[in-house]
């Protein structure tokens, strides 16, 4: 859809000032050019955005839907989809970390920084269980 709307925008922006210049009615076109862009560049936000940012891990199996949605609350915004905005080159999809539980835990207990520690007060084991089988099961397939 992305690349169907690029297109439409440039030959509506085109057209504008083309049109814009040759008519007495300038002023008219280029607000409705105006408000055609507007629509055009809504749809390419709305659509865009799915390829800039990656689009959304679908929902998981009923055994795995515990650890999805402590993974959306408590990693999601930094770990999109399995992977890391901040330090692209250290995604937790596939990650070294999650080779086993016991590893996986201490990692989450005490990470490097800018990474936040989840002490047993803010993610109990048995969450982190929920987290670890999620994250190996759906985002390291």
């Amino acid at each position: 859809m992305k690349f169907i709307l690029a297109p439409i925008l440039l030959i509506i922006l085109s057209a504008g000032l083309f049109l814009g210049w040759k008519s007495n009615r300038g002023k008219k076109i280029l607000d409705t050019v105006y408000l055609l862009s507007l629509l055009v560049i809504a749809g390419l936000g709305y659509f865009g955005g799915e390829i800039a940012y990656g689009g959304k891990t679908g929902p998981a199996a009923s055994e795995f839907r515990s650890g999805q949605e402590i993974y959306a609350a408590n990693c999601g915004s930094c770990h999109t989809d399995g992977g890391n905005v901040i330090n692209p080159d250290v995604p937790v999809r596939n990650s070294p970390k999650t080779a086993d539980f016991d590893t996986f835990l201490a990692w989450v207990r005490k990470p490097k920084a800018p990474m936040p520690a989840f002490p047993d007060a803010v993610l109990s084991d048995a969450e982190a269980g929920d987290l670890f089988k999620y994250v190996v099961n759906v985002l390291n397939k």
